[in-house]
């Protein structure tokens, strides 16, 4: 999409296997410094990718790789706290867009944000939150950021992770069999008609 310009394309491993190495296309010694000179703090970098493309493998590796503090936000942790199980969580409606803007208004402005966090087993927000605080980098991932016009113009970096269709449903059947205990009938049939298409809806740069 046009106004997903400038992004910078991280291209996946095709392999499914759980201990693959990530590549963003760059060296192995790769820090922020090293390609972008940081002229405002926090420098908040999107994260974007469909359904288990590898969004929090490359946060956490990105991470990692800064010499820099980063805090790390999830989209998923701003879902609505009214949605239920049949609900449809792959849509951008899900998501709490005017907390999620005051979550990086605060931050932009210096001064720690109490974030809720969402349970995706039992699909319901929890009570306690947690503290996000203004380092120098904030790295946002999400399935809709950089749809989302109002988060996306408050990201210095977007980062759209290009993960090939079957490796992510590859990925969406480990994870969703391992960690919520769902079937394989159950994983497919949400895949085609919830994930699949808002994939190509809102999340497909074409």
């Amino acid at each position: 999409m046009d106004q997903f310009s400038p992004v910078f394309h991280a291209f996946y491993s095709p392999t499914i296997s759980p201990n693959m190495p990530i590549s963003l296309g760059l060296t192995s010694g790769f820090t922020l410094q090293s390609s972008f000179q940081i002229v405002k703090q926090p420098f908040i970098i999107g994260i974007c990718g469909g359904s288990c493309s590898g969004k929090s493998l490359v946060t956490e590796k990105l991470k990692l790789s800064l010499d820099l503090s980063a805090s790390v936000i999830n989209e998923f942790d701003f879902y609505h706290s009214n949605l239920t199980v049949s609900d449809n969580f792959d849509t951008p409606e899900a998501i709490n867009w005017e907390l999620l803007e005051s979550c990086l208004n605060t931050l932009n402005s210096k001064c720690t944000f109490e974030s809720p966090q969402y349970d995706l087993v039992k699909h319901k927000r929890k009570k306690k939150t947690t503290k996000l605080y203004p380092t120098r980098v904030v790295i946002l991932e999400g399935l809709f950021i950089l749809n989302r016009e109002e988060i996306r113009n408050k990201l210095d970096l977007k980062i759209f992770i290009d993960c090939p269709d079957d490796v992510r449903v590859g990925n969406r059947i480990r994870k969703f069999t391992k960690n919520f205990n769902m079937s394989l009938e159950f994983i497919i049939d949400y895949y085609l008609k919830c994930t699949k298409p808002a994939f190509e809806k809102y999340i497909k740069p074409v």
